[in-house]
């Protein structure tokens, strides 16, 4: 799990999708998303949503491929309040990720 008052926390929690084998444009994604609550594309969407059937439906070859490291990432370092449903993945946009939540107070 991140620590969000480390001044660096981005930079691990990116540094641990990539040594997780997580695609690099997948990773910047995630985190852009769990740091600022940065909408995500179709696929990482429905990812966060905890759909399955979707989080294929809407992959590419290479998400495809390493569907098993992007769920292990976001279960073993994301925030739990960042994702599992349609309304935990829009209150996490509105309140604008980690930045605006009650993590850095």
């Amino acid at each position: 799990m991140i620590n969000p008052k480390d001044p660096d926390w981005e930079t691990k929690l990116l540094t641990q999708a990539l040594e997780g084998d997580v695609p690099v444009g997948t990773a910047s994604q995630i985190v852009d998303y769990v740091a600022h609550g940065v909408p995500l594309g179709s696929f990482l969407k429905a990812v966060m949503l905890n759909d399955l059937v979707e989080s294929y439906k809407f992959a590419d070859v290479i998400n495809t491929a390493h569907m098993r490291e992007i769920v292990r990432f976001l279960y073993q370092y994301c925030p739990m309040s960042c994702h599992g449903s349609q309304d935990i993945y829009y209150q996490w946009i509105d309140q604008g990720g980690i930045e605006g939540n009650e993590y850095t107070s």
